[in-house]
């Protein structure tokens, strides 16, 4: 069964840890939207992503780019927006929505709705190796058995 993917978009966009854009907020709409098609964050193109941003719908913003969705809240806040979209559809264990917001997460908990935190979906999207997992920092040997030291003395007492 496809999954459902629900993004609280500026705070996904504007999460520490997210790739830096200049403060135009047109800019963190199109830098989440590009980082979600990039890195297949949401894994199977048959999943739905739908992100929602705070505001008014800006005509100069495409509302559907690579089978993403983007919806604006116009005069509600996002967080009634998801809300709104999360109890209009599909089964609550097939969605996943995408927030830090305390409130928005419980209530969707509530519902039986999957959540996610922000900087979970974001290190999904971090590059990896062809292993799967995200490559290790590189260290030399002088580092490395300076570390060991260190724990040693710590846990070797």
């Amino acid at each position: 069964m496809p999954l459902h993917y629900i993004l609280d978009g500026f705070n996904v966009a504007k999460r520490r840890g997210f790739p830096k854009v200049n403060s135009a907020l047109e800019d963190h709409k199109t830098r989440l939207v590009d980082f979600i098609i990039n890195n297949n964050v949401c894994g199977s193109k048959r999943n739905r992503v739908t992100v929602v941003f705070d505001g008014n719908a800006d005509p100069a913003f495409q509302e559907r780019r690579g089978g993403i969705e983007v919806v604006f809240s116009g005069s509600s806040s996002a967080d009634d927006k998801i809300r709104q979209i999360a109890g209009a559809g599909g089964k609550p264990r097939d969605i996943i929505v995408v927030s830090d917001d305390r409130e928005l997460r419980a209530s969707m908990k509530a519902l039986g709705v999957c959540v996610m935190g922000s900087s979970d979906f974001i290190m999904k999207g971090q590059k990896k190796d062809i292993s799967g997992r995200i490559p290790k920092a590189e260290i030399d040997s002088s580092q490395e058995r300076r570390i060991t030291e260190e724990l040693r003395k710590v846990w070797l007492k």
